[in-house]
């Protein structure tokens, strides 16, 4: 017959392996869990921000490599400058918007002209200042991709 052992017919020395935790133990566990949170917390938001830039940079390159098509479509040759701007065209819409909502700024210091067939035959500098920081690269003919130049925040590249 199988002996069945509960807490209240042990010895002593095993009783309190059954009472469970005593306060001061839950109150170490609970400090080293808001430690070991504390520690994290920088990181996650770290990752959570760099994640929503990069959504934000993929939002605008997105929109930036549509201009040819975007322009193909409406069958006129346009003019990029810098972005946003109150006097572009309406085929800048979509690529406007996503400046807007990432609030960036994409800076053109050369007029980059984009043919009615969807090709710019010169390309120019851009550059792309999204939250203070700048990312410097180029409209390359004759597709319009732009090419990042190689940096620390590697993002976006054709």
């Amino acid at each position: 017959m199988p002996m069945s052992v509960t807490c209240q017919k042990v010895n002593f020395a095993l009783n309190r392996a059954c009472r469970g935790f005593t306060l001061l133990e839950m109150l170490v566990v609970l400090l080293l869990g808001g430690l070991i949170a504390a520690l994290a917390m920088p990181g996650l938001t770290g990752m959570v921000g760099s994640l929503q830039r990069s959504v934000e940079r993929a939002a605008i390159n997105d929109a930036v490599q549509a201009l040819p098509l975007v322009v193909r479509e409406h069958g006129r040759p346009v003019t990029l400058g810098s972005l946003p701007s109150e006097q572009a065209p309406p085929v800048f819409d979509e690529l406007q918007s996503a400046l807007r909502e990432a609030s960036a700024r994409l800076v053109v210091s050369e007029d980059i002209f984009i043919s009615a067939a969807g090709f710019c035959p010169f390309g120019g500098p851009v550059v792309l200042i999204l939250q203070g920081a700048e990312r410097h690269g180029a409209m390359a003919p004759p597709d319009c991709r732009i090419q990042w130049r190689s940096s620390n925040d590697s993002y976006a590249s054709n």
